[in-house]
């Protein structure tokens, strides 16, 4: 069974079923299909047009470019962004619209400069003046190296105290010896300037009798509130509303506390001169000395 599609063009063609039985004249044969040619896709095909779109955008960006838009304030806020956060920036001072100098320190200018800081010498021994009861301690000795607050024995015998609280801790030193304290005294007032500072000492039976009897470790300068500049030589006690500024390195200075005056002093000078003259060991040297001395200041005062 076939279909054959039969019409004159001026009427819609109609579909006319024959039947044509096959070995008859009337079957009609139909001509081989020819083969379909395959044609290969363009490689690449994006590549070719991009040149198109860059001279597209060229020109659209020159168009524009030359546009000009006028929007109120508000609305270019809001549209864009950027605009809105510089805007913010400059309200809150963050973005400053003047150009100057800055003046900085001189500390500031060296860190920005990469510049090496002036060696110095060492400072020497921060020192407090203190008293407990009486008994006045001309050098106490600040240490942040120590853990605990230290008094010899001898200097507990001499302020009367016999009644030490036991203890089981151990002292390591700077030499790596280990020993043991005789006891612990607790809430020893120190009176610094015109304030009194509580502390615990650690009792410590010494050989000889060092050089700075008392130190004062960290538990006393957390205590008292101390800050200690090393390059200046200076140590602050903050003692509440009470502020005291000790010069150590200026020899004989008296530093204010409040109003009031007192100092730590170093007479190396005059003990040296005392050493000087008590080593001497021949008496009629001394004697020479001193009368050549005296022969020459009475000199003096017949010429005046």
């Amino acid at each position: 069974m076939e279909y054959v599609i039969i019409g004159d063009g001026t009427e819609p063609p109609k579909e006319v079923h024959v039947r044509i039985e096959p070995g008859t004249q009337e079957e009609v044969e139909k001509p081989p299909e020819e083969p379909r040619v395959y044609e290969p896709k363009i490689p690449y095909r994006n590549v070719l047009s991009q040149p198109k779109k860059e001279k597209e955008q060229a020109k659209l960006k020159d168009l524009v470019s030359q546009l000009s838009v006028r929007l109120p304030f508000i609305d270019a806020c809001q549209i864009i962004p950027s605009l809105r956060k510089y805007m913010k920036a400059i309200l809150t001072s963050n973005v400053s619209l003047e150009e100057g100098a800055m003046m900085i320190t001189k500390e500031c200018s060296a860190i920005l400069q990469n510049r090496m800081p002036e060696k110095l010498n060492d400072p020497g021994s921060f020192v407090l003046s203190c008293k407990i009861g009486s008994t006045h301690f001309h050098r106490a000795l600040c240490d942040l190296g120590s853990s605990v607050n230290l008094m010899p024995y001898s200097v507990a015998k001499l302020l009367g105290i016999t009644d030490f609280k036991p203890t089981k801790i151990s002292l390591v030193f700077a030499d790596r010896s280990v020993r043991r304290p005789v006891g612990v005294i607790m809430d020893v007032p120190i009176m610094v300037g015109d304030c009194y500072i509580p502390a615990d000492f650690v009792v410590l039976e010494l050989e000889h009798q060092p050089k700075d009897p008392l130190i004062l470790g960290r538990p006393f300068l957390a205590t008292a509130g101390a800050i200690i500049d090393v390059k200046n030589g200076k140590i602050d006690l903050h003692l509440g509303d009470i502020v005291m500024n000790f010069e150590v390195n200026k020899s004989m200075e008296k530093p204010t506390v409040d109003g009031q005056a007192f100092w730590i002093g170093e007479l190396a000078e005059t003990r040296e001169e005392v050493l000087d003259e008590l080593l001497l060991i021949d008496p009629l040297e001394l004697a020479l000395t001193k009368l050549r001395m005296s022969m020459d200041t009475w000199k003096e005062k017949l010429n005046a």
